[in-house]
């Protein structure tokens, strides 16, 4: 009966996948599945006999690992859910790039939805704060931290140029894709990386996913006597894609 009871829990995660893959959290917000939270309790019914308090230690380790950070606060986790997953283990784990709409990035608006350039028209979702809002000189992300954007576009991008700016040396590795590129930066000039990147098609776009590592960085204010400038930043970033030729299909509003 105990193999019987997880089948069942099994399926059931199963079948709320594929019958409503759109609405696990309600469209943003909630952290984790709130349709599987009434299936969950059947699994206390599979717990083997406990001879010791080891097991129940290990479990309670394992679900602190990524619950912790959460329920230390849990009023602010639950009015901004999107700051769980910028720290700790959570970070760790593969985005959806099938559920952008559904991501909790949503739930902030500012950060959600930017449109960029207009040949072609993009995205982006900042899953993190450590990048700012685009600027004349680009996408700043700070020093020695790590920025995801998901760049989704109605299109699909047959090409895409990072260019990369920044007055002081800084490393910067950029992923885009499954590609890394590193570029060591003398802060005498931009650089530029090309990608050809793999994104995922749903909903009627694409997406991908973009990283920018940084070591190293400057404070405008420290090191330019007209600036107020007193973020701690390590490089600007600046995108230019192309679409591919053929196969195109046009960008979900939704």
């Amino acid at each position: 009966w105990q193999w019987a009871t997880l089948g069942t829990v099994a399926a059931c995660a199963v079948g709320l996948v594929i019958y409503m893959p759109y609405t696990w959290s309600g469209g943003g917000g909630p952290t984790g599945n709130r349709y599987f939270l009434s299936i969950y309790p059947a699994l206390f019914f599979v717990t083997p006999p406990l001879v010791t308090v080891t097991p129940a230690i290990v479990a309670w380790l394992g679900g602190a690992l990524f619950t912790a950070h959460i329920l230390i606060n849990p009023f602010v986790s639950a009015k901004r859910p999107y700051l769980s997953v910028e720290r700790g283990a959570l970070r760790a784990l593969p985005v959806e790039l099938t559920m952008v709409n559904d991501l909790p990035i949503m739930l902030n608006a500012p950060r959600a939805r930017v449109r960029y350039g207009n040949d072609p028209p993009l995205l982006l979702y900042y899953l993190d704060h450590n990048a700012y809002l685009p600027e004349p000189s680009g996408i700043w992300v700070e020093g020695d931290q790590r920025a995801d954007l998901i760049v989704r576009s109605g299109e699909r991008l047959s090409e895409v140029t990072v260019i990369l700016s920044t007055p002081a040396a800084c490393t910067v590795a950029v992923k885009l894709g499954s590609e890394t590129r590193a570029v060591e930066l003398t802060g005498r000039g931009p650089e530029e990386v090309t990608f050809r990147p793999e994104g995922v098609y749903a909903r009627r776009s694409w997406a991908y996913l973009l990283s920018v590592r940084t070591e190293g960085g400057f404070v405008p204010r420290l090191t330019s006597r007209e600036s107020r400038d007193g973020r701690y930043l390590g490089v600007a970033v600046r995108l230019e894609a192309s679409v591919a030729a053929a196969g195109t299909r046009a960008a979900s509003d939704r």
